[in-house]
């Protein structure tokens, strides 16, 4: 191996190892217009109090490695049994 071909590889073995360590950040909100103009099933309003949903969601966070959530959460009803 040459000294090329041996910094070429520990450059991407460090870029690999860094690419592991993003953590991504999503905006959640309450609800989502998709670009046809219909609404997303996945706003908070919806998936809030969903049991599968939030599973679903936490599963979709976890492959894309979001680690940090924002959102919009409007007030739930107070008659609403609480989440």
């Amino acid at each position: 191996m040459t000294r090329k071909h041996f910094i070429a590889w520990i450059c991407l073995a460090i870029a690999t190892v860094a690419m592991a360590e993003v953590h991504h950040g999503v905006w959640f909100w309450g609800s989502t217009t998709l670009p046809d103009g219909s609404s997303s099933p996945y706003g908070s309003t919806d998936v809030v109090g969903d049991a599968v949903k939030e599973n679903d969601l936490i599963a979709f966070f976890d492959l894309y490695k979001v680690k940090r959530v924002y959102g919009s959460y409007q007030n739930r009803p107070v008659t609403e049994a609480p989440v």
